[in-house]
């Protein structure tokens, strides 16, 4: 398997140059649908075939489309109403009453608290997902040749790795943060922690708190979101793999590809 990971969102040189390719495609729900339409817009103009896995209860993203094929499978939105969302926002938006170096830790700590209960449901939909002998083999039968997927939510990563197909993502952080600071030298004295709302020029106390971000940050994702996914990784993967190994893995390898973008977002938005 050879990820790859979008910085400018732009796709492997090898979709310039063959057209028709065959694009499986693991969006997320609600606005984080506006980037990827425009994505698969612009893929759909150069003739690949795009399939798009969502929900037959889908709030956004419409299972009758002139540019794409869609395939309906469990999804947040089967298990989760607009209020969970609505809460959860709110409850991470709008702590304006607290001291800010109080305020964005009892933020995460909110966000930690539904993104927990997000990640189990997610991870139960997952294992129906991969348990469905007849979509599973309706997806290896396609022959695909990549997966784009929001990496906010797992399952197109997981998807990916079981099929064992390279995978592109339409943004360029994943759900424990920025991208870059899994790939490129980011000391906590200088570079500031998603959700700490620092910047790069921070006194002591600054420092300090954005080390404690970033601590809270590891403790998210192992003791938080990787526990979620456990089960899945023990019975469909080799022994050892786990969500962020996985995901990592995808940025990682970016370093190593050097391949030239072939789609540029913020070109396609001018155009717009």
């Amino acid at each position: 398997m050879r990820p790859l990971f979008l910085f400018r969102i732009s796709l492997p040189l090898k979709l310039s140059q063959n057209l028709g390719e065959e694009i499986l495609v693991v969006p997320v729900d609600g606005s984080h649908w506006i980037n990827m339409k425009i994505i698969l817009e612009e893929l759909h103009s150069r003739g690949h075939e795009i399939t798009v896995l969502c929900s037959a209860k889908s709030w956004y993203i419409p299972s009758n489309s002139s540019i794409y094929t869609s395939i309906n499978v469990p999804m947040m939105e089967d298990e989760a109403d607009r209020d969970f969302y609505i809460t959860m926002i709110q409850d991470v938006m709008y702590r304006r009453s607290y001291p800010n170096f109080i305020r964005t830790f009892y933020q995460q700590y909110l966000l930690t608290s539904a993104l927990g209960d997000g990640h189990t449901i997610l991870a139960k939909l997952s294992g129906k997902i991969l348990e469905d002998v007849v979509l599973m083999k309706r997806l290896r039968d396609t022959k695909f040749d990549i997966v784009l997927t929001d990496p906010a939510l797992p399952l197109g990563v997981i998807l990916g790795g079981y099929l064992k197909l390279p995978m592109v993502f339409n943004v360029r952080w994943i759900n424990t943060g920025e991208g870059h600071l899994t790939i490129a030298p980011s000391p906590v004295s200088y570079v500031p922690i998603p959700g700490s709302e620092l910047h790069h020029q921070m006194d002591f106390q600054e420092r300090i708190k954005n080390l404690l971000h970033y601590l809270y940050s590891v403790y998210e994702q192992y003791f938080i979101i990787n526990p979620a996914y456990i089960d899945i990784f023990q019975k469909y993967f080799h022994p050892g793999t786990d969500l962020l190994s996985l995901e990592l893995s995808t940025l990682n390898l970016q370093l190593k590809c050097n391949q030239v973008s072939f789609l540029d977002t913020d070109k396609v938005l001018r155009q717009k």
